[in-house]
């Protein structure tokens, strides 16, 4: 039954992001925070449901490009609403990372959230959004983190993925390589070769394959 309610405050809550009332879709993520879910379960549990769910009605034709498009925005804006509620308790020198999405993808969302949720847990994150193939490999070669975290969401994006695993693995051989999205986790029979330090489904499977790898190096 919680999981049928869930489901369908996912459904409202996307009518909500690509409806003419601008307001609307925040109000609700309001009241979600205003009651007893914390930060993390309204990150993962709705908005980053609702992301994947808005993805869904574009394949299937129940929403636009432009719906969708706005509907990003303001999961975007309602997320960066959301930062101060990830203050760390405590920071850790050694817990550094970079984050990044797969070149072409639109993921600026989870991106943003994955900063907040790792953040407070005591990370120091570099976040690097909407950066094309090049750009990206070139800021992660002079960015000096302990770990690089990226995130795929369309298992179509293999390719483009292959080529930054290739390019990492030459400019930052000894940096441990963590893949992180619901399209990573369909795919991981075809990432063996890959040498990925971890792949994850979810956000905190990612937290805990890298806090282990910290505390064991």
């Amino acid at each position: 039954a919680e999981a049928w309610e869930t489901s369908k405050r996912v459904e409202r809550l996307c009518v909500a992001l690509i409806g003419d009332d601008e307001s609307a879709a925040a109000l609700m993520v309001v009241e979600l925070t205003a009651s007893e879910l914390t930060p993390e379960a309204v990150y993962v549990d709705y908005l980053a449901a609702a992301a994947r769910r808005l993805e869904e009605w574009w394949d299937d034709g129940r929403a636009s490009f432009w719906q969708v498009t706005v509907a990003t925005c303001r999961l975007l804006a309602i997320v960066r609403s959301m930062g101060h509620l990830f203050e760390p308790q405590v920071t850790c020198d050694a817990k550094s990372a970079i984050m990044a999405g797969v070149p072409g993808e639109m993921d600026a969302v989870g991106l943003h959230m994955a900063n907040d949720i790792f953040h407070k847990d005591g990370w120091h994150i570099a976040l690097l959004v909407g950066l094309d193939h090049d750009a990206l490999v070139e800021k992660i070669a002079s960015t000096q983190t302990r770990t690089i975290g990226l995130i795929m969401n369309n298992p179509g994006s293999l390719d483009a993925l292959s080529k930054l695993i290739v390019s990492l693995h030459v400019c930052r051989p000894s940096t441990p390589i963590f893949l992180n999205g619901s399209g990573a986790k369909h795919i991981r029979t075809k990432l063996g070769w890959m040498d990925l330090a971890g792949v994850s489904g979810d956000l905190d499977e990612a937290k805990t394959q890298m806090n282990s790898w910290i505390a064991a190096h």
